[in-house]
């Protein structure tokens, strides 16, 4: 399995070089790899391995049919969409497992990846509300599970110019539960912590609890 981070638009962000070189060094027995349309001679990371990413027709379609502002953060909203576009092409071009991390998300040195190989389900990542999905630490387990993912969010993005990677992953887990498996992102010990969430999110945060042990 591969943990992956994707970047694109700009230089890379000092929190993210940083969050590199720590990832590197705290998991040498995974291959981290960095997708980015940026010039891998500009980054200097021992042992990181360096995709370039080169963007299909449809990556500039979803770009030009989405109405938020460009000049935000380097066209931020789109570039957070695009990102999960680009994370399933990887995936169902060399049909490997990978585990995603957002650039300013820490994972700890004791983080139990290998249990992601045990999830019932071939994709996972955190929901932080109906509706709403956060990609700050996503599992895809093959190319199958990669190519039906785009496909939604290229089709999702041209349908609704709003659209964002939250919206898209929330209702993607809402209309394909079966495929996604909601990664605990709090305890459901605490009743008030929870009463807005789904019994089916209930019932993820309690299997992937038990999965990886908290």
């Amino acid at each position: 399995m591969q943990i992956v981070f994707a970047h694109f638009y700009s230089r890379l962000p000092r929190h993210l070089v940083l969050n590199l070189k720590r990832t590197v060094s705290l998991f040498p027995e995974h291959k981290v790899c960095l997708i980015t349309d940026q010039d891998s001679n500009q980054i200097h990371i021992p042992d990181l391995q360096i995709i370039k990413y080169n963007p299909s027709p449809n990556w500039y379609t979803i770009e030009r049919n989405l109405s938020h502002p460009a000049d935000f953060r380097n066209n931020f909203w789109f570039t957070s969409l695009a990102r999960i576009y680009a994370l399933c092409d990887y995936v169902a071009s060399n049909n490997v497992p990978i585990l995603h991390i957002e650039s300013d998300v820490l994972i700890a040195h004791d983080l139990p990846i290998d249990r992601f190989q045990m999830c019932d389900r071939p994709i996972a990542y955190t929901v932080v509300g109906k509706g709403s999905g956060v990609a700050s630490v996503m599992w895809i387990q093959n190319s199958q599970a990669a190519f039906h993912l785009r496909d939604y969010a290229s089709k999702s993005a041209q349908k609704d110019p709003t659209s964002t990677d939250m919206k898209i992953l929330g209702r993607y887990q809402e209309e394909f539960p079966q495929r996604v498996r909601a990664l605990a992102s709090f305890s459901i010990e605490n009743a008030r912590s929870y009463n807005s969430l789904s019994p089916q999110i209930v019932e993820d945060f309690t299997y992937t609890e038990n999965l990886f042990e908290g």
